[in-house]
């Protein structure tokens, strides 16, 4: 705000953020800027961000490095990671295991906040029972209270490894404290959590398996970072900047492949179950964009939206005089020519044909014997960017609209490349109007973007 950025600039701003943020904190700048543009959709990237994230990104890793280190954040607790291809298999159980929780991670959160919200008590009060609930769970569970990265830690350590029983009731207590901190009214995120919730899902595996099958990894480093980004990359739907983040915090790519396998997993099972509600389909979808994606509108409008119904053709019997004072009235350029008694179209009269072949001669001469016979029609249902291809083509001004009838193909209106300018501008004046409103200094930047949008199909057409 005391930069007075345009919109579009402060979204972007706001992307940098988020990936300059993640970026330092995980040493990960490459998955946090990558995060900061795939978080906002369910599908899709901030494009537009990219190279702003990445900038903010580097720009704070090398800062927070240079004060804490250059070294990975797990890179200390666990050297060259090493696996068995056989192990992959063990990550892709725990994408499993991650995908159902992740369903229920979502569901639970908005299930408590839905009901704190029916709740008929001052709002002021409802933090204080939430509040109550965690500190009730936090006397049995301690481990559940803070953002949990301590326990995480221990974990990665086959020694401080905690108990099956306890991670996997950590994990699914974190769930049920999350839900009542922050959707009573609480403040709080829902990322550290979902990191905590895979973390201790990745070390239960992990305890597991050890000592029983084959090919597991000697320390629960691994299943911890993995079981980490494939919770929150499947219920956040970013899942290629956990994937990089994976290899970002080990400082090896050694653990790329199992990342890969649990959190596309995880995504794939999780679906549309975003713990992120603001969350927009993709772009297209987006209102922020829903003007720059209506670039191909006239794929999307027919001709049945921009002709002319009210068209007055001209006999071909009719005089060129008589059809050049038509052509005036109307303030067209071409005029469709019919047989006596039929509605179909046998020419079109154009004010050029006019110029070339009666211009200074004879304009009694009937309009059949200048008017071109190479008539190329169109329909109601056809889409507006094909007939600007038409028009192009056939290098003419409009176009006659034709129904078919029983008695043949009947005239039921023009189209022109007029018509498909205006249509165009309009419907896209509608997309502004859904996109930022009217008033204040935005309805001249709206008129003057679609007089230069007029003028830009005009210039295309001509």
């Amino acid at each position: 705000s005391a930069l007075k950025l345009p919109a579009r600039d402060k979204r972007i701003a706001v992307a940098a953020g988020i990936g300059a943020g993640i970026g330092s904190i995980f040493k990960a700048p490459l998955g946090g800027a990558l995060l900061s543009t795939e978080i906002l959709y369910l599908d899709g990237f901030e494009v537009a961000a990219l190279i702003p994230s990445f900038i903010a990104s580097i720009i704070g890793y090398t800062i927070f490095a240079a004060w804490g280190g250059y070294e990975p954040v797990f890179g200390a607790h666990y050297g060259v990671v090493s696996h068995q291809p056989l192990s992959l298999v063990y990550y892709a159980i725990l994408g499993i295991i991650c995908g159902g929780v992740g369903l229920l991670y979502p569901r639970v959160f908005y299930g408590v906040r839905n009901l704190f919200r029916k709740l008929t008590m001052p709002d002021y009060l409802k933090p204080a029972v939430g509040g109550f609930g965690v500190g009730i769970i936090g006397m049995f569970l301690p481990q559940v209270l803070g953002m949990g990265y301590g326990w995480l830690q221990l974990n990665m350590s086959p020694e401080t490894t905690l108990p099956v029983t306890l991670m996997l009731g950590l994990a699914f207590a974190k769930i049920l404290t999350t839900s009542l901190s922050i959707g009573s009214g609480g403040s709080g995120g829902v990322f550290a959590p979902g990191l905590f919730i895979g973390g201790m899902l990745g070390a239960s595996l992990w305890k597991s398996l050890d000592g029983v099958l084959p090919f597991v990894p000697a320390s629960s480093l691994p299943f911890v970072v993995v079981g980490m980004m494939a919770l929150f990359g499947g219920v956040a739907r970013a899942p290629l900047a956990v994937m990089l983040m994976v290899s970002e915090m080990t400082g090896s790519y050694a653990l790329l492949a199992p990342a890969m396998v649990a959190v596309g997993i995880s995504y794939v099972i999780i679906n549309n179950n975003t713990i992120y509600e603001s969350q927009v389909q993709s772009p297209a979808h987006s209102p922020a964009h829903r003007y720059e994606f209506s670039l191909p509108l006239l794929t999307q409008l027919k001709v049945s939206d921009a002709m002319t119904r009210e068209v007055e053709p001209v006999l071909e019997e009719t005089p060129v005089a008589e059809a050049e004072e038509v052509i005036h009235e109307n303030h067209v350029n071409s005029l469709p020519v019919v047989k006596r008694g039929a509605e179909a179209v046998v020419g079109m009269l154009s004010l050029e044909d006019i110029l070339r072949e009666a211009n200074g001669g004879d304009k009694q001469m009937p309009v059949a014997d200048i008017m071109s016979r190479d008539v190329v029609t169109t329909d109601a249902e056809e889409t507006l960017d094909r007939v600007l291809d038409r028009l192009s083509q056939h290098d003419v001004g409009c176009l006659p609209v034709t129904e078919e009838t029983d008695t043949g193909w009947r005239l039921v209106g023009i189209v022109s490349r007029t018509d498909v300018a205006q249509t165009y501008a309009k419907f896209a004046t509608e997309i502004l109007d859904t996109r930022g409103g009217s008033g204040g200094n935005f309805q001249p930047v709206k008129e003057e973007r679609q007089d230069r949008q007029k003028d830009a199909i005009g210039n295309t057409l001509n």
